[in-house]
């Protein structure tokens, strides 16, 4: 497990690119990310990351939060 300290933004960015690096090259590879820690994701991450049930979310998305307050700040929607 990495760390970093808060007031190193330099070292920050360079070890949350370092993630994105490994969650391309496991993604690659058919890997998924276990989505808690430093990893931005883009909705076209999450697209990614969810493969065939990606449609059947985003209908449920639709049905149970028609408000939009699950999954705040995860970048799962647009």
């Amino acid at each position: 497990m990495r760390t970093a300290p808060p007031e190193r933004p330099d070292v920050v960015r360079l070890l949350v690119a370092a993630n994105r690096a490994a969650y391309e090259r496991a993604r690659a590879v058919g890997g998924v990310l276990h989505p808690v820690g430093a990893q931005p994701m883009t909705p076209g991450d999450w697209r990614a990351q969810f493969g065939p049930a990606w449609d059947e979310l985003v209908r449920a998305k639709a049905r149970y939060d028609r408000r939009s307050i699950l999954t705040r700040g995860y970048g799962l929607w647009p």
